[in-house]
């Protein structure tokens, strides 16, 4: 099929669906029977933050908000997007938004799954992280909410095969360096016991701005990747900070061996997620690099080790979100930026060269803010993305079935 064929099909089909009413999962029908766009959520908007496969079902993970409440979202579908069920959960006084859901690996509650959101504190800018273990029929097991710094946001949780918990993100209470004016987030790890009670805190460096993204668990070793710009070194009152992706290895806690940082010396490299292979043990980590202004989805390989092979902006106009595994290659999903400032779902897959050997693809309202969360690969090659779309009045999780050539 030619590209102006296959965009065009595209466009289509989004135009079709995005005209049609306000519907949710339960009246919206499908554009094709095994590949599709489906709409997940009831009253109020929903906003979609991650998924996970599991077997033959799906879980999208996101956040529902009803006037000034938000809370946690939780649906789980089958593999043509038939609902199953719906939980929302978290506080019902505050503002709790989802962040990440990974599958418990070992332990007491392997089988089940971790769900991380963050809650708003009563302070300005203030907030605090909750861990919550959800049984598969999506009730929720217990949770402990980290509470014990002024303000602190979790970015991911890795559940280890143990049964203990390693959480990163950042705090802007800094403890490191508290008297420089430099010194303004922490990038924080937690580790939680299997019983949720915490065994450590640490946090590794310090600068204006930095956090943790992810953790990973390594064979008697741990591999941590953030962005930070501590590697820029105070040297007077009018001194221009600029971010990179920062690798570390690490055993037992941080902060450990710098492993190296991706990105130049004069623009801005902020992560967003990292992705791993188990095929060829590597990882990609993609974020989005920003010089004057602009952005450009940025991309770095790394080895198994956590050094890097090779990095590269690889789209301009357009955020880094979040990746996954694809056979030898990656499938990465990012916001490209058009006119105005809305932007539309963007997808394409990359080979270990760092070049886009799928797509690019796009899916998005033309007047709408559609944003892609999260996507991932099924056993039979097949695509999911999953991100918000904006409807009549209201903002939809979406969930995208395509093959794996990109197409319905």
């Amino acid at each position: 099929m030619s590209r102006l064929l296959q965009n065009t099909t595209f466009l289509f089909a989004i135009m079709w669906l995005l005209t049609s009413s306000c519907d949710t999962s339960g009246n919206v029908d499908p554009v094709f029977n095994d590949h599709y766009i489906k709409y997940y959520g009831g009253d109020g908007d929903q906003e979609a933050k991650d998924v996970l496969v599991v077997g033959d079902s799906i879980l999208i993970l996101g956040t529902s908000t009803t006037g000034l409440t938000k809370r946690i979202y939780l649906a789980k579908t089958d593999l043509e997007g038939n609902l199953g069920w719906e939980k929302t959960f978290g506080s019902t006084y505050s503002e709790e938004v989802a962040q990440d859901i990974e599958l418990i690996v070992g332990g007491v509650d392997a089988g089940n799954f971790a769900v991380l959101s963050n809650v708003k504190k009563n302070a300005q800018d203030s907030a605090a992280f909750r861990l919550t273990i959800v049984a598969p029929d999506g009730d929720s097991v217990r949770s402990v909410l980290f509470n014990q710094l002024q303000s602190q946001r979790a970015k991911s949780v890795t559940p280890l095969s143990g049964g203990d918990y390693f959480l990163t993100g950042n705090t802007t209470d800094v403890t490191i360096n508290p008297g420089l004016p430099s010194d303004l987030e922490d990038v924080i790890a937690v580790r939680l016991q299997s019983d949720l009670t915490v065994a450590s805190l640490d946090t590794i460096g310090s600068s204006s701005i930095g956090s943790g993204i992810k953790i990973f668990e390594g064979s008697g070793i741990f591999y941590y990747a953030g962005y930070s710009d501590e590697l820029t070194p105070l040297t007077g009152p009018d001194v221009q900070y600029e971010s990179n992706f920062t690798f570390q290895s690490f055993y037992p806690r941080p902060p450990g061996t710098p492993k190296g940082y991706a990105g130049n010396d004069s623009d801005q490299e902020q992560l967003a997620f990292v992705a791993k292979s188990d095929l060829l043990n590597n990882y990609l980590a993609v974020g989005t690099q920003t010089i004057s202004g602009n952005s450009s989805l940025y991309v770095s390989l790394l080895n198994g080790n956590f050094t890097i092979a090779r990095e590269n902006a690889i789209q301009q106009s357009t955020e880094g979100v979040a990746a996954c595994a694809s056979g030898i290659n990656f499938l990465v999903v990012g916001n490209k930026v058009k006119a105005g400032g809305n932007r539309n779902i963007w997808l394409a897959k990359v080979n270990s060269s760092l070049t886009i050997t799928l797509g690019p693809i796009e899916f998005g309202g033309t007047n709408n803010d559609d944003t892609a969360s999260a996507v991932a690969e099924l056993p039979n090659g097949d695509i999911i993305v999953v991100g918000t779309m904006s409807l009549v009045n209201q903002k939809k999780i979406a969930l995208i079935k395509l093959k794996s050539n990109g197409q319905f």
